[in-house]
């Protein structure tokens, strides 16, 4: 996933909105400690080697 979301539907878990069964379903079972620096780290990486500043 290329946004924050994990972190947004964790946030809603933890505020009795969303089961944990409906986390991992939405989002997976990774923490977003994990999951979001991660996907900023491959979103970089693709920018970096196909967008290049001229």
């Amino acid at each position: 996933m290329f946004t924050d979301y994990a972190a947004v539907v964790t946030q809603l878990q933890a505020d009795g909105l969303v089961t944990a069964a409906g986390r991992a379903g939405l989002v997976g079972t990774v923490a977003p400690e994990v999951s979001v620096p991660e996907a900023r780290r491959v979103v970089r990486h693709f920018l970096a080697r196909h967008v290049a500043v001229r």
